[in-house]
């Protein structure tokens, strides 16, 4: 199919759809299971430096990307449509141009009921990529240091990034609600359900980009981190999926101490919320406080899962770092960052028997 056969093709659609493509900031590549490219949008021509009509009709090629690269993203490309969910669709990517430009960009991929695909590129340049850090020892303290200025950064390009995307996505999500409700537009369910989906999954990345971006000075209360857990038990119970899955406690006396009761809140549930995606088989996932010392509480969070490699374990916390399908590697860094604003640690221990987090509170 030539090049002016497709932009026919692709212009004859009803013009929101090209509009909402079109004008979306993120950069969007579409391709067929050939991996020849069907259309790119203003945003992909922009940061990638190119003009579609050189590129469109022709076989997906990137002379920015490693030869070993492209060919494990051509592989599993194929893959996809082989077996679906055996290889992953969210990657972060370092790029370099023959001009010398270098980007990181985050790259997500979202598979079509008619073969195609859409890629989603994010220009992630300006987020640091953090360094495996502890928070354990004095030695590890310039390392520390240098993770807090990471994250304040990312933090930054969190709030600025969301609060623009946000509202755009929301008047298209609702103009998308409504033209799904009309009988012309039937034909197309299966399109607006997906893109609904999409809208819905990129609001949930931008809501936890946000939360990561929350930067202001917290208001703290003196709170009894057990009665802050006995509330949100009810709550906590509704993430088990799975029937032999089960969230129990062990909440030994404690004193009261500073925190802010809604950012504890969360890093609770994002922790008790991963420790139960780690037991697809089922499992107990216990949260245990206690004073550990005249100085410290010490809240502890374990699954028997099947435990995390230290490869990946000195990455956790790192903003955009995810193992899951389709996880936004925002959840834990999260947690990390609510952890500093309590002058907070946060340790692991894993095993083949499963992990615990271990999150220390410090009281002067």
């Amino acid at each position: 199919m030539s090049s002016a056969m497709i932009n026919e093709l692709w212009e004859s659609t009803d013009d929101f759809y090209t509009q909402a493509f079109e004008h979306n900031p993120t950069a969007l590549l579409v391709i067929d299971d050939d991996i020849k490219v069907l259309q790119v949008n203003a945003a992909y021509e922009k940061l990638f430096q190119v003009k579609r009509k050189f590129i469109i009709g022709k076989k997906f090629q990137s002379p920015i990307l490693s030869s070993d690269c492209y060919q494990h993203l051509l592989y599993n490309h194929r893959q996809r449509y082989i077996n679906p969910g055996s290889v992953p669709s969210q990657y972060i990517i370092d790029l370099k141009f023959k001009d010398n430009r270098s980007l990181t960009v985050y790259i997500s991929v979202t598979v079509l009921p008619n073969r195609q695909s859409i890629i989603s590129i994010l220009n992630m340049t300006s987020v640091q990529i953090l360094q495996p850090r502890s928070f354990s020892s004095e030695k590890n303290l310039q390392t520390e240091y240098s993770y807090i200025e990471n994250l304040k950064t990312t933090s930054e390009l969190a709030a600025s990034v969301g609060h623009e995307i946000r509202n755009p996505m929301t008047s298209i999500r609702g103009f998308l609600q409504m033209m799904q409700k009309k009988s012309e537009y039937n034909q197309h369910k299966t399109f607006f359900d997906l893109m609904i989906e999409e809208l819905d999954r990129a609001n949930t990345i931008i809501t936890e980009y946000l939360l990561l971006a929350r930067s202001k000075p917290m208001k703290p209360n003196a709170e009894n981190l057990n009665d802050l857990i006995t509330r949100i038990m009810p709550l906590l119970k509704t993430s088990v999926t799975i029937i032999n899955q089960d969230i129990n406690t062990d909440l030994n006396e404690i004193p009261k101490f500073l925190m802010n009761g809604k950012e504890i809140r969360q890093l609770i549930l994002n922790f008790v919320r991963n420790a139960l995606e780690a037991m697809p088989n089922g499992g107990e996932v216990k949260i245990t406080t206690k004073l550990e010392n005249e100085n410290t509480v010490l809240l502890s969070i374990s699954d028997q899962g099947l435990g995390i490699p230290p490869e990946i374990i000195k990455k956790i916390g790192t903003p955009f770092f995810t193992t899951k399908e389709n996880g936004t590697g925002l959840g834990l860094a999260i947690c990390y960052n609510i952890a500093i604003k309590h002058n907070a640690t946060i340790n692991i221990d894993s095993s083949e028997n499963g992990t615990t987090f271990y999150i220390r509170f410090q009281l002067k």
